[in-house]
């Protein structure tokens, strides 16, 4: 009898732990608007907020991450019609340094018919004992699953937010097409090295 409880316990603990484990992270997919660098696997995400419409992320870099270039979190919303992204990041580039700036507001047609995307970018640049900075906008029109693609971020924290998001925002971040063979990035790369190329410049 004794032997029974005991396997029992270590069952039920087994368990506790098991479930405790599922509940503590979650995986979502993200729009990726094909300006890009940063690897969503360098990253975690916390859920802080949302409703009916869509979710509200902070994202930051991975414990233990040493290509991560964020300064502080980026925030991310997302909605079965909508995202939104602004993000700070350090880089460094054809010899210059600096800090980054990107806000990104999409509108999705459906998960993987159209993203029609505004991003607006700023660099401050230190190049050889001078300093610059630059902005510029862009708009970007992704079409087709080949182009609206989304990728998977690990949510670590603020799991409890989604019953507050409500069903239409939490599922939105679980659906659409996965970016298949592509790299896990966040739109970044070719409006910010725009933006730093025209600093050097000027």
């Amino acid at each position: 009898m004794v032997r029974v409880l005991q396997s029992l316990l270590l069952l039920a603990a087994s368990l506790s732990t098991t479930f405790a484990a599922d509940d503590s992270t979650t995986v979502v997919r993200i729009l990726n608007g094909h300006l890009n660098t940063l690897a969503f696997n360098d990253l975690r995400g916390s859920v802080v907020g949302g409703d009916a419409q869509a979710t509200t992320y902070a994202v930051n870099c991975k414990e233990g991450s040493s290509s991560c270039p964020l300064t502080k979190p980026i925030t991310i919303t997302q909605g079965p019609s909508t995202f939104t992204m602004s993000a700070v990041y350090t880089m460094t580039t054809m010899g210059a340094k600096g800090t980054g700036t990107i806000v990104q507001d999409c509108d999705i047609t459906s998960s993987t018919a159209t993203a029609v995307c505004s991003v607006s970018v700023g660099a401050a640049v230190q190049y050889k004992g001078q300093s610059t900075s630059t902005s510029m906008a862009t708009r970007v029109t992704a079409t087709g699953s080949a182009e609206v693609l989304y990728e998977e971020l690990t949510v670590t924290a603020g799991l409890g937010n989604f019953n507050k998001a409500g069903p239409t925002g939490a599922a939105a971040t679980a659906t659409g097409a996965a970016a298949d063979n592509h790299p896990a990035r966040v739109g970044m790369a070719g409006a910010a090295a725009a933006a730093v190329a025209g600093a050097l410049v000027l």
